[in-house]
């Protein structure tokens, strides 16, 4: 069986997407090098020498670049504390610096969106844990043993129809008047109700 045989057109528009992937992947490889480290650790880093990670919590996503610095941390182009205004969120925030005891040593860079500030901020405490092991190899057994490089899979659960909230009832007199909560008693009283109701007229 002959191989199929492309239009020149379609020959031409299939190398180049083949080289705009070719190009895409090579540039992925070299914005994040991988150096080997004494025993064996790798260092994942740019070429602006700042290690990425993403840290999610409910429905909040935290896109974290942190880099050897002073200490700095900015979420949305804002200072982290204007951004969470309350003690404990803040240290949420702070926690993988405290754990592994490198407060002051790094600076972040971070977007959050979605969720609310608990969310958002424990969301950056997963970034900011995985970038700081990716950084420093080294770091991984404390941040491992805080549990900051974990993912919390923890989230609200979905509504029920017929409930007031994923498991909730409805109060007594709702249940009477939703669908599913009528007993067949209940449908008899109320059919017999309607009915004479009707005979008045």
């Amino acid at each position: 069986m002959a191989a199929p045989t492309h239009s020149p057109h379609l020959s031409k528009c299939l190398r180049r997407v083949q080289t705009t992937m070719q190009r895409r992947r090579g540039e992925r490889e070299s914005r994040h090098c991988r150096r080997i480290l004494p025993g064996n650790a790798v260092q994942v880093i740019d070429d602006l020498g700042r290690s990425y990670a993403t840290g999610k919590r409910k429905t909040s996503v935290a896109r974290v670049w942190l880099k050897p610095g002073t200490g700095i941390i900015s979420v949305n182009s804002k200072g982290f504390d204007a951004h969470f205004p309350t003690i404990e969120r803040r240290q949420d925030v702070l926690a993988p610096f405290a754990v592994t005891g490198t407060y002051g040593s790094y600076d972040v860079k971070a977007t959050v969106r979605g969720g609310g500030t608990t969310g958002q901020a424990q969301a950056l405490r997963h970034g900011i844990g995985k970038a700081l092991q990716l950084y420093d190899p080294s770091l991984r057994p404390p941040l491992k043993t805080a549990g900051y490089l974990m993912r919390d899979a923890r989230v609200v659960e979905r509504k029920k129809p017929g409930r007031a909230k994923a498991r909730r009832s409805l109060p007594g007199v709702l249940q009477a008047c939703c669908p599913l909560h009528r007993k067949p008693a209940v449908r008899l009283f109320q059919t017999t109700l309607k009915l004479k109701l009707f005979s008045n007229f």
